[in-house]
């Protein structure tokens, strides 16, 4: 059953159908999004992040306020802000911009995408794999199960090995998370 089955395989064959279907849909149900509790909106916004990396493809953390400064994944870039604002590196694409080009590779959802996403991605891995090694990371809301491109930077960092233990990694998964006031 569809239930059964990993994120990855699922976006596999969503992302097979018809593309203006497609499109349709990730329009429909992941643009415009906005935080409806005020404290994720402080957390993402008072706290002096210098850069964020988001798994989610949706809009919520830019429309949450109007210093972010988006990257995003298998375009090439320079590592510095051009406005002075909070950088936020978007390794699974953007919805707005897959819905503008109707180019799926302005995402990545699917097992293919992630595997091509580490030969053509190699900017974002590389600063992830860093911070993995040498900075406190907090991962949110995600449940890690089918990320291929973490699992990828720890087993690299672990094959190099590179001692991780003066980082931290702090994973909030709790499905409660979405219930904040």
């Amino acid at each position: 059953s569809l239930e059964k089955k990993d994120f990855s395989w699922v976006a596999e064959k969503f992302l097979a159908c018809d593309l203006e279907k497609v499109t349709n849909y990730f329009y429909q149900h992941f643009t415009g999004i906005n935080f409806t509790g005020e404290n994720k909106k402080k957390f993402l916004n008072e706290i002096d992040w210098n850069y964020i990396y988001t798994l989610n493809i949706d809009t919520a953390i830019e429309n949450s306020a109007n210093h972010w400064e988006v990257f995003y994944p298998n375009e090439k870039f320079v590592d510095k802000t051009v406005y002075d604002k909070k950088k936020l590196f978007k390794i699974h694409g953007d919805i707005n911009l897959f819905c503008k080009t109707k180019n799926v590779d302005k995402l990545i959802l699917s097992q293919s995408q992630y595997l091509k996403s580490l030969r053509t991605n190699s900017l974002f891995h590389d600063m992830l794999s860093a911070d993995c090694a040498g900075h406190n990371l907090l991962y949110i809301g995600c449940s890690l199960d089918d990320e291929i491109d973490i699992k990828y930077t720890v087993i690299s960092d672990l094959e190099r090995c590179i001692d991780t233990s003066k980082a931290r990694k702090i994973y909030v998964t709790f499905d409660d998370i979405e219930n904040d006031p």
